[in-house]
């Protein structure tokens, strides 16, 4: 198992969104550093380029969804990089939120 499997077995995100990840389209994709913001109907991922962006700011009504967006965006990020061209900062206070990315 390679670390992009080990990391879409151990961190929970809804079935559509792995769908997505996995896709021909996320994976082709000319964007600097893509990240899936949704999924179409279609099963097809809705993308956004973080660095067209530069900041994103995310609100949800609990800390669950929080984490779950979270782990789609870092997902984002590792999947479409390579180890070499990604340098990531993750801090995580309460030592659990980030455990799977230490790994």
């Amino acid at each position: 198992m390679n670390s992009y499997e080990y990391l879409l077995d151990k961190v929970p995100l809804k079935e559509r969104v792995k769908q997505g990840l996995m896709s021909e389209n996320f994976r082709q994709t000319a964007m600097e550093l893509p990240i899936i913001s949704g999924v179409k109907e279609v099963g097809e991922p809705e993308m956004v380029d973080l660095a067209e962006k530069g900041h994103m700011l995310i609100c949800t009504e609990d800390s669950a969804e929080r984490e779950t967006k979270l782990h789609q965006i870092l997902l984002s990020l590792v999947t479409a990089k390579e180890p070499e061209d990604l340098r990531l900062m993750l801090v995580d206070g309460g030592k659990s939120v980030f455990s799977a990315y230490g790994e």
